[in-house]
């Protein structure tokens, strides 16, 4: 009887003491994720501070007289396939094989969508802002979030929806002084009709674009490196660009643009590869509403180089966007899809 009591004390033990275990081992893989989320974060918030570096340059080439939205988007093609593969032969690494090759649908759909994604947003700039054309750009999350749930089963928080809304809120602040500023040499604004053409433009751009990032989060979730992406992307894009530049006879031959769109080549390259690193760390649900911040970045810059008119709404408007953004970066929520290392 004692031995059998013995017995049974050593068996509750060993079982609290796995329990024990077991709960460390929670905690430690709990805390793991939570570093790993926010420097998630941190990532986002720099892309969307690179990708706001390339708004500006697109802002500066539209300027000049042989400048058009096709050529601008060849010559960034022509950049990003030498750009990445000068990397692939740096580092050794190989292009992800066709055959290989998962979901090769949201791969194509991500190489051809960029073109005319990019085509839209560069048309847009013509008409508007470069604070208000990234505002409307940023919009794009309601898209994403839709196909996460749908086709990723990524789960939804309201914290998401009320993230969107607090920013698109802040973005309409700043979107609403677009009129007002309607004196800059550096739009075509000048009229409702023109205005009325860069939102049509904008809008065909954000569904595309959302398309286009989530058809990314895919790639990465089926280990197609960026390299690939970047490469096969510039591929498509310059073929196309190239064409129609040919029936346009406008190729862009201007040193401005050109350089314009060598250093928009490195920007879209680099932020490629910190976005594969997000995408490693959080969900794409997550990480869509970090897009608003980028009208922010874009909007202090054009402030500073293109003396762009500010006003206090314009104040208000930035506060919104970054008060989500400390709220979403101390808040973090498992993610589903991350994606192991």
């Amino acid at each position: 009887m004692e031995k059998e009591i013995q017995e049974n004390t050593n068996n509750i033990k060993e079982t609290f003491l796995s329990k024990i275990e077991e709960s460390k081992e929670i905690k430690s893989t709990t805390s793991s994720f939570i570093r790993k989320e926010r420097n998630g974060i941190l990532l986002a918030i720099l892309c969307q501070f690179i990708w706001s570096i390339g708004v500006i340059l697109m802002k500066y080439a539209s300027q000049r007289e042989k400048y058009t939205a096709n050529n601008y988007s060849m010559w960034r093609s022509f950049f990003m396939v030498i750009i990445s593969s000068l990397f692939l032969k740096q580092s050794g690494k190989k292009l992800n094989k066709f055959s290989e090759m998962k979901e090769k649908k949201w791969f194509f759909i991500r190489c051809f969508g960029i073109y005319f994604s990019f085509l839209f947003f560069l048309l847009s700039l013509e008409y508007l802002r470069a604070a208000t054309t990234s505002c409307l750009s940023s919009s794009n999350p309601f898209i994403i979030i839709i196909l996460s749930i749908l086709i990723l089963k990524e789960p939804f928080y309201s914290r998401y929806l009320f993230g969107i809304i607090i920013c698109f809120i802040g973005s309409s602040m700043i979107l609403l002084n677009d009129k007002r500023n309607n004196d800059n040499n550096n739009i075509k604004y000048n009229n409702q009709k023109n205005f009325s053409v860069g939102l049509i433009f904008i809008f065909f751009h954000i569904i595309l674009c959302g398309l286009v990032i989530f058809a990314q989060k895919v790639c990465v979730m089926n280990k197609i490196s960026s390299e690939t992406q970047v490469f096969y992307t510039g591929v498509y894009n310059l073929i196309f660009a190239f064409i129609v530049c040919i029936f346009q006879q406008n190729f862009g031959l201007d040193f401005i643009v050109i350089l314009m769109t060598f250093l928009n080549g490195v920007v879209y390259f680099s932020a490629q590869k910190v976005n594969d690193l997000v995408f490693q760390r959080m969900d794409v649900s997550k990480f869509a509403p970090t897009s608003y911040i980028q009208t922010l970045f874009v909007f202090i810059m054009c402030g500073i180089i293109y003396n762009e008119k500010f006003f206090f709404s314009d104040l208000i408007g930035s506060f919104f966007i970054v008060a989500f953004h400390f709220y979403n970066a101390f808040f973090p929520i498992q993610s589903k899809n991350v994606v192991n290392n």
